[in-house]
């Protein structure tokens, strides 16, 4: 006999605003995209990129992305391990990420780990993206791929 536990509704709806973070970002769907993330955001990328943490806001960081993903033939973020703890109208969750990046006879695809917090929207209800966090554990293939995909939205 196989025990079903019964899912919890938060828990669900956090991993289904993660997955269709990729999904949006992969696809370009820039207006599905910003829809899951709060007005402000800390977006952290300095373990993969250096710089510094960013306090971005949503519009600011979709133009970034809608600006820099096309530029790729096809990129892929597949999210696994997705591990959620909610308190009340937050949420925690981390993902294993692998992100692979084609353009040409380049490729480059990182491994790690997304941090997110999120906040419920009641009014919306729906969670939404406020903080993001990439920790890089390995990465293979060439970086070029994504000065190329810089080079051609220009």
């Amino acid at each position: 006999m196989q025990t079903i536990l019964t899912p919890n509704i938060d828990d669900i709806a956090v991993k289904q605003c993660l997955f269709s973070f990729a999904n949006y970002a992969d696809n370009h769907d820039f207006s599905l995209l910003q829809e899951l993330f709060s007005e402000h955001i800390v977006l952290d990328y300095t373990a993969t990129f250096g710089g510094e943490i960013q306090k971005i806001s949503r519009q600011a960081l979709i133009e970034q992305w809608a600006d820099f993903l096309p530029g790729f033939e096809l990129t892929w973020h597949h999210l696994s391990k997705v591990r959620v703890t909610v308190n009340d109208d937050t949420a925690n969750a981390e993902a294993d990420i692998i992100a692979s990046h084609f353009l040409g006879p380049h490729f480059w695809q990182l491994c790690g780990r997304y941090q997110f917090k999120l906040t419920r929207v009641k009014n919306l209800n729906r969670w939404q993206i406020n903080e993001l966090t990439l920790h890089l554990d390995s990465e293979q293939g060439d970086r070029q791929a994504i000065i190329d995909a810089n080079k051609s939205r220009l």
